[in-house]
């Protein structure tokens, strides 16, 4: 992994653990209607945990079961949720194994899905897949209904939602191994996510949930600021490129 990546990773790392441990922390968190019990939310919370340590710490390195590194990122993730749960008390808040299962199985699906998911595309599947099933789960609300408060950033999941989408679309369009700049990768994309969008919303139509507009600018706002994101990527590599060719023949 390169110094730019690695300190990347670090970063994102260093922001969303925090942010993790704040909202296990809430001393009254808002009330959230969850589909079942709160398991989606700790199994994803540790799912996006785990990967993101695994990124920073390991790389793309793959798991093996022969080395020490898939036992020490179950230790720590184990560890770090007992001292989750326990300190919870500290705050009012209730110590519970079946939270502490939800978080390591988000854990083991991570590890899962590093270990299988070796191509992009493979990401992009698996990605668009959880997208829709969140986006268009039966009934007024997904597997989580935000309370009324939270309800006015909708829009800005949707845009992330979509960005995300947009990005893992067009990586996977790039056989050269990393992001490039082409005509026909831009209206590839274009002409998919924007379709895509609109198909979105029929679904919502289609399920007596209605036509959202605003709801639409959204995920093509997403789609524009993914294409920009991934233009970027691809011009940064192509500068890359050039230094360092520049570079070999001084």
């Amino acid at each position: 992994m390169s110094r730019r990546r690695k300190i990347t990773s670090w970063t994102v790392l260093a922001l969303y653990w925090p942010l993790v441990f704040a909202s296990t922390h809430i001393p009254r968190p808002p009330h959230l209607q969850v589909y079942g019990r709160d398991v989606t939310l700790h199994l994803l919370a540790y799912l996006i945990l785990t990967l993101l340590y695994w990124l920073a710490r390991y790389g793309t390195t793959r798991p093996d079961f022969r080395e020490g590194k898939i036992y020490l990122t179950l230790l720590l993730m184990a560890g770090y949720g007992i001292i989750d749960e326990v300190t919870q008390e500290l705050v009012g808040r209730d110590c519970d194994f079946f939270d502490w299962v939800s978080d390591m199985s988000g854990c083991l699906l991570a590890l899962a899905l590093i270990f299988l998911l070796r191509r992009v595309v493979y990401w992009l599947i698996f990605y668009w897949v959880g997208l829709f099933l969140l986006m268009h789960w039966p009934g007024k609300s997904a597997f989580i209904k935000l309370p009324a408060f939270w309800q006015q950033f909708h829009i800005a999941y949707v845009v992330m939602g979509f960005l995300v989408l947009t990005l893992l679309w067009w990586r996977s369009m790039c056989t050269e191994g990393r992001f490039v700049i082409n005509k026909s990768v831009i209206l590839a994309t274009a002409l998919c996510m924007s379709s895509y969008a609109l198909f979105s919303e029929a679904v919502d139509l289609a399920f007596n949930r209605g036509f959202d507009l605003p709801n639409l600018f959204g995920s093509l706002a997403g789609v524009v600021l993914g294409m920009v994101c991934a233009a970027a990527l691809a011009r940064h590599r192509v500068v890359q490129e050039l230094y360092q060719n520049s570079q070999s023949y001084l």
